[in-house]
């Protein structure tokens, strides 16, 4: 897990895959919280937005993701919990 975040009965989480493989995004339904359920996940091996992914923030019906290595801050829609979407993705060079 690289960070959560808990809004209502909701964790919104950053996580890597098996083996630290590719970070994906997930929306965990915990209003039993013996039984966890995951809504919804984005991310894949071909989608590097979220790659080096440390902070989350929600806000309402978006979650903001930064992501040092990508160097890039996402806008996630949260909004239907069923197509989890990338709002907006900002990419900005530090150097």
């Amino acid at each position: 897990i690289r960070g959560v975040a808990i809004q209502g009965k909701y964790a919104y989480a950053m996580a890597l895959g098996v083996g630290n493989t590719y970070p994906h995004f997930s929306i965990i339904d915990i209003s039993n919280p013996s039984s966890p359920t995951i809504v919804s996940t984005i991310g894949s091996v071909s989608d590097s937005n979220l790659n080096g992914a440390q902070n989350i923030i929600v806000k309402d019906n978006y979650a903001y993701v930064a992501a040092n290595s990508a160097d890039t801050i996402s806008i996630i829609d949260i909004c239907l919990f069923i197509q989890t979407v990338f709002y907006f993705v900002l990419c900005y060079n530090a150097k």
